[in-house]
């Protein structure tokens, strides 16, 4: 099992945005020490902290934490149109998965049918 260290993943997602410490600091309204403290494990960022965190690195509050990925699809800046398609479309392809080989359903088209509509717009 693998060793949960919420300092490295901070590190790691700040280096992957190609962030420096100053502009992660800005982004939470914190010093670029705090940042370094929680990098190093030696402070631990309050939960509205971690929010912003997953926030900024377009990531699960659970993988902050360390769960397992279940995978997280941002609809950030979509209608709630185009959010209910895209449950629906999510839907589709549990359902589609469950039932390798069979031809698509009505409800399925139906989901198809919306995203082709919404592109064509």
């Amino acid at each position: 099992m693998e060793i949960y260290d919420l300092g490295a993943l901070i590190k790691k997602f700040r280096t992957e945005k190609k962030m420096t410490l100053k502009q992660l600091a800005a982004r939470l309204g914190v010093t670029e020490a705090a940042v370094s403290r929680y990098e190093n494990n030696l402070s631990t960022p309050s939960l509205e902290k971690m929010r912003s965190l997953a926030s900024i690195f377009n990531v699960s509050m659970d993988t902050l934490f360390g769960m397992p990925q279940q995978g997280t699809i941002s609809v950030q800046g979509l209608t709630d149109a185009q959010t209910d398609t895209v449950r629906e479309l999510i839907e589709m392809y549990r359902v589609r998965n469950a039932r390798p080989g069979w031809p698509p359903t009505p409800e399925q088209l139906a989901v198809l049918g919306k995203i082709t509509a919404e592109i064509t717009k």
